[in-house]
């Protein structure tokens, strides 16, 4: 399965890796694919350089876990080509659902609000709808799937 977590689930992600972002994180490595566009690498970047997050160390060492998330083996790299204009309350978040649309992602995890109240990002030609769930969603419908993968082998 194809995910896309928004910048907000992968900041959370890298900082409590015990906690529900960072389990979904994990599980998405060992069995799924992460879809990250530009613009979503470098919002991460952009945030994990605040000095706020200066406890995950020096600014070197936190673009470096971001060049360690975007070149892991899981992840997918997509490049947008269609603009999709749904996020009218923080347009600044379109560029994620445009990720998810050039990766045909099977979901989309959010912890921002904005792109949780779309529900789903709607279908483009000859694709699935794709549907936008909280962090704790995602990894309950990410670990179902590989429980039961695991009892058909």
């Amino acid at each position: 399965m194809i995910v896309v977590l928004d910048t907000s689930a992968l900041v959370s992600a890298l900082i409590y890796p015990d906690r529900v972002e960072g389990r979904l994180l994990q599980t998405v490595f060992l069995g799924h694919r992460l879809a990250v566009s530009p613009a979503l690498a470098a919002e991460l970047g952009s945030v994990l350089a605040r000095s706020k997050f200066a406890r995950l160390g020096d600014r070197k060492t936190r673009q470096r876990a971001v060049q360690a998330l975007v070149s892991h083996p899981s992840c997918l790299a997509v490049q947008p080509l269609l603009r999709v204009p749904l996020v009218p309350n923080d347009p600044d978040d379109n560029h994620i659902v445009e990720a998810a649309v050039a990766a045909e992602a099977e979901l989309l995890a959010a912890s921002d609000k904005h792109l949780l109240a779309l529900r789903y990002v709607p279908a483009p030609p000859a694709a699935a709808a794709i549907p936008i769930i909280t962090p704790r969603e995602a990894l309950v419908r990410l670990v179902g799937e590989v429980q039961e993968a695991g009892r058909d082998a």
